[in-house]
């Protein structure tokens, strides 16, 4: 039998998919409905941070395990990526996104 404060968290997760845009139900808005509902219920000592990044340019696609490394779009810069992550734990934004240059800023909606 779940405990009460799961039942609460898969409460709030079927509310959140059922008022979502309609989308279809993949992965990341599971998880994205997940991480809402549990940041509802987190004490104030747990902070939950939803990233959702882009491509990082960390130079892995130039290291071909054989031949010759397939062209890709440039990433963004990971250090870029990691302080605004940690900018959002510090001003308590729950979500991290990135632009269509790929550049991260933070996300205050959630949509």
């Amino acid at each position: 039998m779940p405990h009460t404060a799961d039942k609460r968290i898969l409460s709030e997760i079927r509310s959140l998919l059922w008022l979502s845009d309609l989308e279809p139900l993949n992965s990341k808005s599971v998880l994205s409905a997940w991480l809402e509902a549990v940041r509802r219920e987190a004490p104030a000592c747990v902070r939950l941070l939803e990233i959702r990044l882009g491509r990082l340019d960390t130079g892995f696609a130039d290291r071909a395990v054989a031949g010759t490394p397939i062209p890709l779009l440039r990433g963004g810069d990971p250090g870029t990526a990691v302080r605004a992550m940690a900018d959002a734990l510090e001003t308590d934004c729950p979500r991290v996104r990135t632009g269509p240059d790929s550049t991260p800023f933070h996300d205050r909606q959630g949509r």
